[in-house]
C-alpha cells in the first residue's frame, strides 16, 4: 500500500488483526507511524521502489517465508538490497561511506535502467561512474540495512546544519493531533533557511505552534525543531496522493516572527 492509503486507514478505520502490512511507494516516503497506526500489532513488510529501479526489501524471498525472530523489522528502514543488486551510500565525490554516515544512495545491477528515452542530459546526470544516482539520501546501519533520510533536493540547511525533512516528519507524525505533515525550508535572513512544518490536524484535534514546538523539542535536536508552524485544511497532492512540497505556499510564513 502507498502511504496515502495507509494514511486513510489510520484516520478512518485502524485494523486490530495481526496482519502483514505491505508498503510500496515510488514517490512518497514510508512513514513508520502510519503503518503502526493502521495495523496495530501487525508485522510491517516494506519494499522500496525507487523511480528507476526496485532494489531494497525488508522480507525474505517470499512473504510466506518471513522469519521475524531471525530478522526483526526495523522501523524506518527499508532493508537490504535485493539479490543481484548493489546499493551503496556515497559522498559528493562518489566515495562509499561507512555505516552511520548520510550520503546519496547509488545503485548498480541488472535491474537498473539503461537511460531516459530521448533525454541524454538527464541520463548522463543520473548514470555516472557505473552507478545510478537516485537523488535520495540514506544511511546504512552496521548490519547493512538501509534507511532513507529523504530527497537530496529537499534537504534544509539551517545555519550550516543539515536538516532532513523526512526525519522530522517521521517524528511529527507520532503526535496524536497530526494527520499529515510536510516539513520544508523557508528562506531566512539569519540562518539562510528555517525549518517549517505545515500540518493537517485530525478531526476535532487542537494544536498550537508553541505546543508543537515544545513537543518536538523533547524528541529532536534543537536545530531540527520547526521554528515555523502553519496549520492548514489540506496539503497539495498529486494524482497518486503524494504530497507536493513545491506547491506549498511559502507565503503561509510571511508574517511569522523570526
Amino acid at each position: 500500500m502507498v502511504p496515502g492509503r495507509e494514511r486513510r486507514l489510520v484516520v478512518q478505520r485502524p485494523c486490530d488483526d495481526p496482519v502483514v502490512g505491505v508498503a510500496e511507494e515510488p514517490g512518497e516516503p514510508f512513514v513508520p507511524a502510519l503503518v503502526v497506526g493502521a495495523h496495530p500489532g501487525g508485522l510491517g513488510v516494506h519494499a522500496q521502489p525507487f523511480a528507476d529501479v526496485v532494489v531494497a526489501r525488508r522480507d525474505g524471498d517470499d512473504v510466506d517465508e518471513l522469519h521475524p525472530e531471525d530478522r526483526p523489522y526495523k522501523a524506518g528502514f527499508v532493508g537490504v538490497a535485493a539479490p543481484g543488486c548493489t546499493v551503496v551510500v556515497q559522498d559528493d565525490a562518489g566515495r562509499e561511506l561507512p555505516p552511520g554516515e548520510v550520503g546519496e544512495i547509488a545503485i548498480r545491477g541488472p535491474v537498473v535502467m539503461k537511460g531516459y528515452w530521448n533525454r541524454p542530459a538527464e541520463t548522463a546526470e543520473t548514470l555516472r561512474g557505473g552507478w545510478l544516482h537516485t537523488g535520495d539520501l540514506g544511511v546504512k546501519d552496521d548490519e547493512g540495512d538501509l534507511r532513507i533520510v529523504g530527497r537530496k533536493k529537499d534537504m534544509v540547511i539551517r545555519g550550516g546544519y543539515n536538516v532532513y525533512p523526512r526525519e522530522v516528519e517521521d517524528v511529527l507524525h507520532e503526535h496524536p493531533a497530526i494527520a499529515e505533515v510536510a516539513v520544508i525550508g523557508v528562506a531566512d535572513p539569519r540562518y539562510g533557511e528555517e525549518v517549517a512544518a505545515v500540518v493537517v490536524l485530525r478531526p476535532g484535534a487542537e494544536l498550537t505552534s508553541d505546543g508543537l514546538r515544545a513537543w518536538a523539542k523533547e524528541r529532536l535536536s534543537a536545530y531540527k525543531v520547526p521554528h515555523l508552524v502553519a496549520v492548514v485544511d489540506e496539503l497539495p497532492k498529486g494524482s497518486t496522493g503524494k504530497i507536493l512540497k513545491r506547491a506549498i505556499d511559502r507565503g503561509l510564513f510571511a508574517d511569522a516572527p523570526r
